[in-house]
Protein backbone atom coordinates (compact mmCIF):
# COMPACT_ATOMS: atom_id res chain seq x y z
CA UNK A 1 0.00 0.00 0.00
CA UNK A 2 1.27 3.46 -0.83
CA UNK A 3 1.79 5.80 2.07
CA UNK A 4 0.71 9.33 1.16
CA UNK A 5 3.12 12.18 1.66
CA UNK A 6 1.67 15.66 1.72
CA UNK A 7 3.34 17.84 -0.86
CA UNK A 8 0.55 20.34 -1.36
CA UNK A 9 -1.58 22.06 1.26
CA UNK A 10 -4.74 23.95 0.41
CA UNK A 11 -5.92 26.65 2.76
CA UNK A 12 -9.48 26.53 1.49
CA UNK A 13 -11.69 24.37 -0.66
CA UNK A 14 -15.41 24.64 -1.31
CA UNK A 15 -17.35 21.77 -2.86
CA UNK A 16 -15.61 21.01 -6.16
CA UNK A 17 -13.86 24.37 -6.16
CA UNK A 18 -10.26 24.56 -4.99
CA UNK A 19 -8.77 27.85 -3.89
CA UNK A 20 -5.14 29.00 -3.62
CA UNK A 21 -2.67 26.41 -2.35
CA UNK A 22 0.36 27.04 -0.20
CA UNK A 23 3.20 24.55 -0.61
CA UNK A 24 4.24 22.32 2.28
CA UNK A 25 7.60 23.01 3.93
CA UNK A 26 8.29 19.28 3.67
CA UNK A 27 7.90 19.33 -0.07
CA UNK A 28 10.68 17.47 -1.88
CA UNK A 29 11.14 20.13 -4.50
CA UNK A 30 10.10 23.68 -5.32
CA UNK A 31 7.02 23.54 -7.55
CA UNK A 32 6.95 27.10 -8.77
CA UNK A 33 4.14 28.20 -11.05
CA UNK A 34 5.31 28.47 -14.66
CA UNK A 35 4.61 31.80 -16.31
CA UNK A 36 3.48 30.02 -19.46
CA UNK A 37 0.75 27.93 -17.77
CA UNK A 38 -2.64 28.45 -19.32
CA UNK A 39 -4.97 29.03 -16.39
CA UNK A 40 -8.68 29.80 -16.57
CA UNK A 41 -9.86 32.51 -14.18
CA UNK A 42 -12.31 31.65 -11.37
CA UNK A 43 -15.98 32.06 -12.20
CA UNK A 44 -18.18 34.44 -10.14
CA UNK A 45 -19.58 31.39 -8.34
CA UNK A 46 -16.11 30.15 -7.47
CA UNK A 47 -15.12 33.60 -6.24
CA UNK A 48 -18.23 33.73 -4.02
CA UNK A 49 -17.40 30.35 -2.50
CA UNK A 50 -13.82 31.45 -1.91
CA UNK A 51 -15.00 34.56 -0.07
CA UNK A 52 -17.36 32.41 2.03
CA UNK A 53 -14.51 30.04 2.86
CA UNK A 54 -12.09 32.83 3.72
CA UNK A 55 -14.47 34.17 6.36
CA UNK A 56 -14.94 30.69 7.81
CA UNK A 57 -11.20 30.09 7.82
CA UNK A 58 -10.65 33.28 9.82
CA UNK A 59 -13.23 32.15 12.38
CA UNK A 60 -11.51 28.81 12.85
CA UNK A 61 -7.99 30.28 12.92
CA UNK A 62 -9.00 32.85 15.54
CA UNK A 63 -10.70 30.21 17.68
CA UNK A 64 -7.50 28.14 17.76
CA UNK A 65 -5.37 31.20 18.47
CA UNK A 66 -7.74 32.30 21.26
CA UNK A 67 -7.44 28.88 22.91
CA UNK A 68 -3.66 29.24 22.85
CA UNK A 69 -3.92 32.72 24.34
CA UNK A 70 -6.18 31.54 27.17
CA UNK A 71 -3.98 28.59 28.03
CA UNK A 72 -0.94 30.86 28.16
CA UNK A 73 -2.56 33.48 30.35
CA UNK A 74 -3.39 36.18 27.82
CA UNK A 75 -7.14 36.75 28.24
CA UNK A 76 -7.07 40.23 26.67
CA UNK A 77 -5.54 38.83 23.48
CA UNK A 78 -8.09 36.00 23.54
CA UNK A 79 -10.94 38.51 23.81
CA UNK A 80 -9.61 40.45 20.81
CA UNK A 81 -9.32 37.25 18.77
CA UNK A 82 -12.83 36.12 19.71
CA UNK A 83 -14.31 39.49 18.81
CA UNK A 84 -12.64 39.22 15.40
CA UNK A 85 -13.94 35.66 15.05
CA UNK A 86 -17.48 36.84 15.75
CA UNK A 87 -17.14 39.54 13.10
CA UNK A 88 -15.81 37.01 10.60
CA UNK A 89 -18.67 34.65 11.42
CA UNK A 90 -21.10 37.45 10.61
CA UNK A 91 -19.36 37.89 7.25
CA UNK A 92 -19.64 34.16 6.56
CA UNK A 93 -23.36 34.23 7.32
CA UNK A 94 -23.78 37.23 5.02
CA UNK A 95 -21.98 35.35 2.25
CA UNK A 96 -23.74 32.00 2.79
CA UNK A 97 -24.33 30.52 -0.68
CA UNK A 98 -27.70 29.11 -1.64
CA UNK A 99 -27.59 25.73 -3.38
CA UNK A 100 -30.28 25.06 -5.94
CA UNK A 101 -31.09 21.42 -6.73
CA UNK A 102 -33.30 20.30 -9.60
CA UNK A 103 -34.82 16.82 -9.54
CA UNK A 104 -36.24 15.38 -12.75
CA UNK A 105 -38.36 12.19 -12.73
CA UNK A 106 -38.86 10.38 -16.02
CA UNK A 107 -41.03 7.36 -16.79
CA UNK A 108 -40.53 5.55 -20.05
CA UNK A 109 -38.32 8.36 -21.28
CA UNK A 110 -41.04 10.94 -20.62
CA UNK A 111 -40.56 13.68 -18.01
CA UNK A 112 -43.36 13.42 -15.46
CA UNK A 113 -42.08 15.64 -12.69
CA UNK A 114 -39.50 18.39 -12.33
CA UNK A 115 -38.92 20.00 -8.94
CA UNK A 116 -36.42 22.56 -7.69
CA UNK A 117 -35.34 23.08 -4.10
CA UNK A 118 -33.09 25.69 -2.52
CA UNK A 119 -30.97 25.23 0.59
CA UNK A 120 -28.55 27.58 2.31
CA UNK A 121 -25.12 26.06 3.01
CA UNK A 122 -24.98 25.33 6.74
CA UNK A 123 -21.32 24.29 6.73
CA UNK A 124 -18.38 26.47 5.70
CA UNK A 125 -15.21 24.87 4.29
CA UNK A 126 -12.30 25.99 6.47
CA UNK A 127 -9.43 23.83 5.27
CA UNK A 128 -8.45 21.24 2.68
CA UNK A 129 -5.41 19.16 1.97
CA UNK A 130 -4.25 17.53 -1.23
CA UNK A 131 -2.00 14.48 -0.89
CA UNK A 132 -0.10 12.51 -3.52
CA UNK A 133 1.61 9.13 -3.24
CA UNK A 134 5.15 9.23 -1.91
CA UNK A 135 6.61 7.03 -4.66
CA UNK A 136 6.05 9.54 -7.44
CA UNK A 137 9.16 9.76 -9.62
CA UNK A 138 9.84 13.42 -10.24
CA UNK A 139 10.63 13.23 -13.92
CA UNK A 140 10.49 16.42 -15.97
CA UNK A 141 7.04 15.47 -17.29
CA UNK A 142 5.66 14.74 -13.81
CA UNK A 143 7.12 17.97 -12.38
CA UNK A 144 5.68 19.97 -15.28
CA UNK A 145 2.26 18.44 -14.66
CA UNK A 146 2.39 19.20 -10.93
CA UNK A 147 3.46 22.77 -11.70
CA UNK A 148 0.49 23.18 -14.05
CA UNK A 149 -1.84 21.53 -11.53
CA UNK A 150 -0.65 24.04 -8.91
CA UNK A 151 -1.43 26.89 -11.27
CA UNK A 152 -4.93 25.58 -11.93
CA UNK A 153 -5.65 25.07 -8.22
CA UNK A 154 -4.46 28.58 -7.42
CA UNK A 155 -6.98 29.85 -9.98
CA UNK A 156 -9.76 27.76 -8.39
CA UNK A 157 -9.95 25.07 -11.09
CA UNK A 158 -9.63 21.72 -9.35
CA UNK A 159 -10.99 19.72 -12.28
CA UNK A 160 -8.29 21.03 -14.62
CA UNK A 161 -5.68 20.27 -11.96
CA UNK A 162 -6.88 16.67 -11.77
CA UNK A 163 -6.81 16.43 -15.57
CA UNK A 164 -3.11 17.33 -15.43
CA UNK A 165 -2.30 14.71 -12.78
CA UNK A 166 -4.20 11.70 -14.16
CA UNK A 167 -1.97 10.98 -17.20
CA UNK A 168 1.05 10.81 -14.88
CA UNK A 169 -0.70 8.13 -12.75
CA UNK A 170 -0.38 10.28 -9.64
CA UNK A 171 -2.64 9.02 -6.85
CA UNK A 172 -4.47 11.97 -5.28
CA UNK A 173 -6.45 12.26 -2.06
CA UNK A 174 -8.36 15.44 -1.23
CA UNK A 175 -9.63 15.98 2.31
CA UNK A 176 -12.11 18.76 3.07
CA UNK A 177 -12.82 20.17 6.55
CA UNK A 178 -16.25 21.73 7.22
CA UNK A 179 -17.31 23.97 10.11
CA UNK A 180 -21.01 24.03 11.12
CA UNK A 181 -22.10 27.67 11.22
CA UNK A 182 -24.99 27.46 13.71
CA UNK A 183 -23.17 25.31 16.25
CA UNK A 184 -20.06 27.45 15.92
CA UNK A 185 -22.05 30.61 16.58
CA UNK A 186 -23.56 29.17 19.73
CA UNK A 187 -20.23 27.99 21.14
CA UNK A 188 -18.48 31.21 20.16
CA UNK A 189 -21.06 33.32 22.00
CA UNK A 190 -20.72 31.01 24.99
CA UNK A 191 -16.93 31.35 24.99
CA UNK A 192 -17.11 35.14 24.75
CA UNK A 193 -19.56 35.30 27.65
CA UNK A 194 -17.54 32.92 29.84
CA UNK A 195 -14.25 34.69 29.20
CA UNK A 196 -15.93 38.01 30.01
CA UNK A 197 -16.91 36.52 33.39
CA UNK A 198 -13.34 35.41 34.03
CA UNK A 199 -14.21 31.73 33.51
CA UNK A 200 -11.31 31.08 31.19
CA UNK A 201 -11.19 27.29 31.64
CA UNK A 202 -14.85 26.98 30.70
CA UNK A 203 -14.35 29.38 27.78
CA UNK A 204 -11.53 27.19 26.53
CA UNK A 205 -13.84 24.16 26.62
CA UNK A 206 -16.43 26.04 24.55
CA UNK A 207 -13.76 26.83 21.97
CA UNK A 208 -12.60 23.20 22.00
CA UNK A 209 -16.18 22.23 21.15
CA UNK A 210 -15.88 24.35 17.99
CA UNK A 211 -12.70 22.52 16.96
CA UNK A 212 -14.32 19.16 17.71
CA UNK A 213 -17.37 20.01 15.58
CA UNK A 214 -15.34 20.16 12.36
CA UNK A 215 -16.38 17.43 9.93
CA UNK A 216 -13.95 15.76 7.54
CA UNK A 217 -14.68 14.47 4.05
CA UNK A 218 -12.16 12.68 1.83
CA UNK A 219 -12.23 12.21 -1.94
CA UNK A 220 -9.81 9.70 -3.46
CA UNK A 221 -8.41 9.79 -6.97
CA UNK A 222 -10.58 6.86 -8.16
CA UNK A 223 -13.72 8.91 -7.57
CA UNK A 224 -12.24 11.79 -9.52
CA UNK A 225 -11.74 9.76 -12.68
Amino acid sequence: MRNPTKILTASLLALAVAVPLSLSAQQAYSASTPDTAQVAQPSPGQQALQKFSQAGDQVFSNVRAARYALVNGHPDMAKKLLDEAKTALGEARKDQPTLETTTAISVGGKLVENTTSKDVMKYVPVDSKIWVSEDVTLSKDVKDRIDKANAHVKAGNRDKAMDELRPAAIDVNITHYWLPLDQTGQNLDKAISLSGDGKFYEANLALKAIEDSVQMESVISDSLM
